[in-house]
């Protein structure tokens, strides 16, 4: 997965459950909501709700975007050069 910015991160479920395929179009159009410019990215506390799912970045020191749905809690984790 690449985020808004270009660069690569790496998903992985932090508790609960979710389907591979779903996360995969959550993070996809929660990045395009990022790339238009919509919320903040690094950095930013705007959440944005899609379908079932509530996603927001997270401090710059933490390098990640959050995603939950219920129980499940699942981070995108951003690998900076």
């Amino acid at each position: 997965m690449t985020t808004s910015a270009g660069f690569p991160a790496e998903i992985r479920i932090e508790t609960g459950s979710a389907d591979c395929t779903q996360l995969l179009d959550i993070f996809t159009r929660y990045y395009r909501v990022l790339a238009d410019e919509v919320v903040q990215g690094i950095g930013g506390d705007r959440r944005v709700s899609l379908s079932d799912w509530t996603c927001q970045s997270l401090p710059e020191r933490d390098k990640q975007a959050a995603c939950v749905r219920g129980d499940a809690a699942v981070a995108a984790f951003i690998r900076l050069p």
